[in-house]
């Protein structure tokens, strides 16, 4: 009889920590919001009350780099989308990442490795009272009572979200503030890439691109309902300009469906909309390489010195393999620096990524090798013949 009652009272103590433990860990799991006081760890996470975006720790691009970001939840989106993320220049290793709100209001991460990132870049704290909420518009808000201290809308990377402001702000000051999106490296390497996307400072009326500081693309001028050059999209445009201020933003139709704009790492504009059923819809413009070819023709390409090199300056993407590359090691530049470094050297016949994540480069003033090994590069049009054996 004894026996049994221990039996039944371990089951209780089993039961009540089970329970303990669903309430503390998972009970954070379906709040939007982080107060003072309270703790994020790794495993857990913030979710906006529509469920389409969580703040949670991951390793999208490399297997134990550890990002905190905002993810865009849709099982049906091939791969993982992060619409923004907070640690991109530091990312954490392993999974001992905290983010908590400090005394001052501060919204910070930190781990086991002596990493301290201040997240929030924002005005002080004016009480305790201070709190950080993921809306379902998948802006991150940090509040101390009703005052906005900081929010995660105000600091874009790759992507520009439904009520977001793009443009130029404080023109007023004397240091205006630029708000760009700024491409990826690649898709597998989320550092600052080549490519910004940001209001004309010359004609505020006007998206461009820019490509390392180099006019690459402009939208035209908005004419009150659309631009010459931009993506079709289902998209409403609204264009504000004051003393202070000039910006973009954009609203959509149906508030249920999340859908964006992304500065891609190739030099593209990326429409994003969600159907009804939740499957995405692309819309892209190309100024430079795509998956197959290279376009320079598209409407709203700025025009660019031509290299007068004998063989042209137009690449393609040609299945096989050179008989000799040379590797440079900088993982900062992306396919696109490739294709500017190798198209300047009339020598360079082909040119590619050094790395299989993207980044880095390789060129070749060699031959095409004629045989089934293949491997992914752009070749320059009609400059090298294959040889039909290995080098």
């Amino acid at each position: 009889m004894a026996r049994m009652r221990r039996k039944e009272y371990f089951k209780v103590i089993l039961s009540f920590l089970v329970a303990f433990w669903f309430i503390c860990v998972q009970g954070l799991h379906a709040a939007n919001t982080l107060t003072f006081g309270q703790t994020m760890r790794d495993w857990e996470f913030l979710e906006s009350p529509n469920k389409l975006f969580r703040l949670l720790f991951s390793s999208p691009y490399v297997a134990n780099v550890r990002y905190l970001g905002i993810q865009y939840m849709n099982d049906r989106l091939a791969g993982i989308k992060f619409v923004w993320v907070a640690n991109i220049r530091i990312p954490l290793t392993g999974t001992s990442g905290i983010l908590n709100i400090t005394v001052d209001g501060n919204l910070v991460l930190t781990d086991s490795n002596g990493i301290f990132v201040t997240i929030s870049a924002g005005q002080p704290a004016i009480s305790n009272n201070t709190s950080a909420t993921l809306h379902n518009s998948g802006n991150l808000v940090l509040r101390s009572g009703e005052h906005i201290l900081w929010q995660s809308f105000d600091y874009p990377f790759d992507t520009w979200l439904p009520g977001m402001k793009i443009g130029m702000f404080d023109l007023n000051t004397g240091q205006p503030q630029h708000r760009l999106l700024t491409s990826f490296v690649s898709q597998q390497v989320p550092t600052p890439g080549t490519f910004t996307f940001g209001v004309d400072p010359n004609n505020t009326k006007q998206l461009v691109i820019w490509q390392r500081g180099i006019l690459y693309w402009r939208s035209g001028i908005w004419n009150g309902y659309n631009f010459s050059y931009f993506p079709y999209s289902k998209f409403n445009f609204n264009y504000f300009s004051n003393a202070s201020d000039s910006y973009f933003t954009y609203t959509i139709n149906d508030n249920n469906l999340s859908s964006w704009i992304e500065m891609g790492s190739s030099g593209n504009i990326r429409i994003v909309e969600m159907t009804s059923d939740r499957l995405p819809s692309f819309t892209d413009t190309y100024c430079g390489v795509t998956d197959k070819l290279e376009y320079r023709s598209a409407a709203g390409c700025a025009v660019i010195e031509t290299s007068n090199c004998k063989s042209g300056d137009v690449f393609n993407q040609i299945p096989g393999q050179m008989n000799s590359w040379n590797f440079l090691y900088n993982f900062s530049l992306g396919i696109a620096d490739c294709k500017e470094i190798c198209s300047r050297n009339c020598s360079c016949n082909a040119y590619g990524s050094a790395s299989s994540n993207g980044s880095g480069c390789k060129f070749s003033d060699g031959q095409r090798l004629n045989f089934s090994e293949e491997e992914v590069f752009y070749i320059r049009n009609g400059s090298v013949e294959a040889t039909g054996k290995p080098y």
